[in-house]
């Protein structure tokens, strides 16, 4: 899990970015849908945000796939969000790679300062058997 954490946020990097994408095209799956949405008030800052997003809080140095919701007061630095993934008003998450179609509730929020030490999995939390290192 640490590996697939640091190779994703190497993505945030430019020169990462450009070597993968220049040359030979990359096809992936079609979903049509709405251009990611900035609401007034909402912070980015080095974040790589598919299409179908909504950015109503704070998002840092993190990568959202198609159609992740961040509510007005929400924070998120340093995750890893799949498809479809709510993260509510007043929820503050770091470090967290979540699973598709996860809500995160202020109640259920984040600050682990190690990498991937939990998974967030369609509302539950699992704590990894080892320690990550």
């Amino acid at each position: 899990m640490k590996s697939y954490f640091d190779e994703n946020m190497k993505l945030l990097k430019d020169e990462n970015l450009d070597s993968l994408f220049l040359g030979n095209p990359i096809y992936t799956k079609v979903r049509d849908d709405n251009p990611t949405r900035y609401i007034n008030g909402s912070k980015a800052k080095n974040v790589m945000v598919a299409d179908g997003c909504v950015i109503e809080g704070e998002i840092e140095n993190s990568i959202l796939f198609r159609g992740v919701k961040v509510a007005k007061g929400a924070k998120v630095k340093n995750c890893i969000l799949m498809q479809d993934t709510v993260i509510e008003a007043g929820a503050e998450i770091e470090y967290v790679v979540s699973d598709k179609y996860v809500t995160v509730s202020e109640e259920n929020s984040s600050k682990e300062p190690i990498p991937s030490r939990y998974l967030l999995r369609r509302i539950r939390w699992y704590k990894e058997k080892n320690r990550m290192k």
